[in-house]
C-alpha cells in the first residue's frame, strides 16, 4: 500500500509551545482518521522546527490524491 511522508514545519507559536507537541500530534492523528488517513508514525527531528510523519491513506483518499510533478 502507498505511504506518504509529510514534512511539518512548526510555526513561531508552535515553537514557543513545543512542550505541547505530543498532545498536538495525537490530535492530528485523530483528525487524520476523520479524513480517511492514518498517521502511522511521527518523528521529531534535530533540525530547527521540523517534524516528519508517515501517512497511510485509505483507498478513497489515495484515489483522489494529486499526482506529484
Amino acid at each position: 500500500m502507498t505511504k506518504y511522508i509529510s514534512i511539518v514545519k512548526f510555526t513561531d507559536q508552535g515553537i514557543r509551545n513545543i512542550k505541547d507537541t505530543i498532545k498536538r500530534s495525537e490530535a492530528a492523528m485523530a483528525e487524520a482518521e476523520k479524513m480517511g488517513m492514518k498517521i502511522i508514525e511521527a518523528f521529531w527531528t534535530v533540525l530547527a522546527s521540523l517534524a516528519v510523519e508517515i501517512v497511510l491513506p485509505t483507498l478513497a483518499v489515495a484515489s483522489w490524491a494529486p499526482v506529484p510533478r
